[in-house]
């Protein structure tokens, strides 16, 4: 028996299409066949499961069916009471389908066949309530993102409204009892068709699935049990936070509907470049330019670091283009929470104009070390 879709992406059933990625692209990275530990098997039960419940009408289809499909058939089976079903399905099984359906050329069948797939052949119980994620972005400077800030959000969302707690009710009144539906929160409907009587059910239109309805009707909300309003909400950015990625907040979203759960916020990081600073890894570089005297003699030279400025002891003989790295002057590991380092490349400068002072001693210098060594490249 085919493993359920949700299960595979480790997912609860009714999983948002943001869950839904999310998770796929996790599962997808861990068992990529190209790695060393990947797993192809695994990959490719990740990859169906993602590709039918990232479709809304693929994933609508299997939320009510399953693996089965709309006629109850297991799987592997191509048809079912004479109406050829793999022409709509993965490889000749009912585990999805591809495309948009055209019912017009089936005579009499059509509304039957289009009430599978318009919600109408089965009860679809209470609906999903919880609200829409919302994404964003926030602009954070170089030495935020190695430290981790706070910082305040104006978002103008949909909140729950604060007249009736989001029950949909004017204070003061209670809820009743949907008089369409008799509390059920579904409608059923007789319809005769060739193969007899068939019985519909679908969410009630008066009371949405819940069963009851506001006696009287909150005049702030309009019973809808949640606002549009604008409201401030702080975030903390961790440090070692990186350019592009994605900080997410459960519950920050919008609100559901009548009640139900709020989605979630997702906040894209954009880290302002800094002229003074570069990021390679967990560790942070710059240069920094000596003298030809300073390199030959040694010295001692003041580097900015993300901590402040430190002073670091140049040796006698210090080549340009060499690279010293100062321990804890980067930025956090998450996984061990130590910092990595600061590196410094140290630039030797060859001065283009000389006094005739400086040039007799470098004259000098030349003659000391004797005749020019022979070096050989390639």
């Amino acid at each position: 028996m085919k493993k359920d879709y949700y299960e595979t992406l480790g997912l609860k059933k009714g999983a948002t299409s943001a869950e839904v990625k999310s998770a796929y692209r996790k599962l997808a990275h861990k068992y990529h066949p190209d790695k060393g530990d990947g797993d192809e098997k695994k990959f490719k039960e990740v990859n169906e499961a993602y590709q039918n419940l990232s479709d809304p009408k693929k994933k609508q289809v299997y939320d009510q069916f399953g693996h089965s499909g709309p006629f109850g058939q297991g799987e592997g089976q191509g048809q079912a009471g004479g109406f050829d079903w793999s022409q709509y399905t993965q490889g000749g099984q009912a585990g999805g389908f591809q495309g948009d359906f055209d019912f017009s050329g089936m005579g009499g069948f059509s509304d039957i066949f289009e009430s599978f797939f318009t919600g109408g052949g089965r009860s679809q119980g209470r609906p999903d309530r919880r609200g829409s994620d919302l994404e964003t972005a926030i602009n954070i400077d170089f030495k935020e993102s190695v430290f981790g800030v706070e910082k305040e959000l104006n978002l103008t969302k949909n909140a729950v409204c604060d007249r009736c707690k989001g029950n949909g009710a004017e204070p003061g009144s209670s809820l009743k009892t949907c008089p369409e539906c008799k509390g059920e929160g579904r409608i059923e409907s007789v319809r005769r068709t060739l193969l007899g009587n068939m019985v519909q059910q679908q969410v009630c239109p008066t009371c949405e699935g819940e069963g009851k309805v506001p006696e009287k009707v909150c005049t702030k909300c309009r019973g809808e049990g949640r606002v549009k309003e604008s409201s401030k909400i702080k975030v903390k950015i961790p440090a070692g936070v990186e350019n592009g990625s994605t900080v997410r907040i459960n519950g920050a979203g919008e609100a559901g509907k009548k009640g139900g759960t709020s989605g979630d916020l997702y906040i894209r990081i954009i880290v302002k470049p800094d002229a003074r600073f570069r990021r390679e890894g967990y560790n942070i570089s710059n240069s920094t330019e000596i003298s030809f005297p300073e390199a030959a003699l040694g010295t001692t030279v003041e580097v900015l670091t993300v901590d402040g400025p430190i002073k670091l002891k140049i040796p006698a003989g210090t080549q340009s283009g060499k690279v010293f790295k100062l321990s804890d002057k980067g930025v956090v590991h998450p996984a061990s929470g130590r910092r990595g380092g600061h590196l410094v490349e140290v630039n030797v400068l060859t001065p283009s104009r000389l006094s005739k002072k400086q040039k007799e001693l470098l004259e000098e210098l030349q003659k000391e070390d004797g005749e020019p060594k022979k070096r050989w490249f390639g």
